[in-house]
């Protein structure tokens, strides 16, 4: 995947040089490890037939460069949708990088099916839309996005900021119709088909990278996966360090805030442990039967 070149965050938002600064600015300028392990490891998913983004409703939370929703929509998912806490780190970075991942995945396939009639499976044209703002505020947003065709600006590929106080929702890129019949992501595997209305909201694949590190977050990251994951088939990818020292967050803290509210299960899907780093760790959620 192509990403942007370094981006100076005190330049474009005013601050301090840092990764972080509380409620200003929560580092989505970085591009985090573990973004590139989730890519990584849901990769290993699509091919081990544990997963599958095909029709798929996706959300990244604190994308970032939003390299995993950028797999989404290179693998076939049907929407794509992508969270930051700034309005700037989308505007100024995730959506150049969607933009140049997707226009080069479709040449590269142009190139492959120059003799072959276009079809679903060889068409590269998701639904994208972006939203900035809180955990706390942005949910309301997310759950009111409508999928219906006469809500999407369908005119041109370019981006274009909706006027709303905060949170704050950022529309680009193709649009296309949605199918009523979705394919979910189970626990453990493969997808089932069910008609659906288009106006369901929620989404199959909920997918986070780096966004658990301060315990203080728990309670409104994990309102925000619960109200956006669609029951009872859809699954969250969480990607983190076991432990963030210094700011008391990490992966085995949220897992145990999660399991104790007795809706979603989890399992160890990824380990990376060098010896020398931090250990770092994908996690996915899941609603128990």
């Amino acid at each position: 995947m192509q990403t942007q070149g370094r981006i100076n965050a005190s330049e474009i938002l005013g601050i301090s040089n840092s990764d972080l600064v509380p409620g200003k600015y929560e580092g989505g300028f970085k591009l985090w490890e573990c973004a590139i392990d989730l890519v990584d490891t849901l990769r290993r998913e699509i091919q081990d037939g544990q997963l599958s983004f095909r029709g798929k409703r996706v959300l990244e939370v604190g994308c970032g460069h939003g390299l995993p929703g950028i797999l989404a929509c290179i693998k076939g998912a049907s929407v794509v949708h992508f969270q930051d806490f700034n309005a700037e780190v989308l505007k100024c970075l995730t959506i150049p990088n969607v933009h140049a991942n997707l226009d080069y995945a479709r040449a590269r396939l142009s190139q492959s099916t120059d003799a072959l009639t276009p079809t679903r499976s060889t068409v590269i044209a998701p639904e994208v839309q972006y939203f900035a703002g809180d955990w706390d505020n942005v949910g309301c947003l997310l759950s009111t996005v409508k999928s219906s065709a006469d809500d999407r600006d369908t005119t041109d590929g370019s981006s274009a900021v909706t006027d709303a106080s905060e949170p704050e929702m950022i529309r680009s890129e193709s649009q296309t119709e949605l199918s009523k019949s979705r394919k979910r992501s189970g626990s453990r595997a493969c997808d089932s088909r069910r008609e659906e209305s288009v106006d369901e909201g929620g989404y199959d694949v909920v997918l986070m990278s780096e966004t658990i590190y301060s315990v203080s977050s728990f309670p409104k990251l994990y309102a925000l996966m619960a109200k956006c994951l669609r029951p009872y088939y859809g699954v969250a990818y969480v990607a983190g360090k076991k432990h963030y020292f210094g700011v008391g967050g990490g992966t085995r803290l949220f897992k145990h805030m999660v399991e104790e509210q007795g809706v979603l299960g989890a399992h160890l899907v990824a380990e990376f442990a060098d010896g020398s780093s931090n250990v770092r760790e994908i996690w996915k959620f899941f609603f128990k039967q």
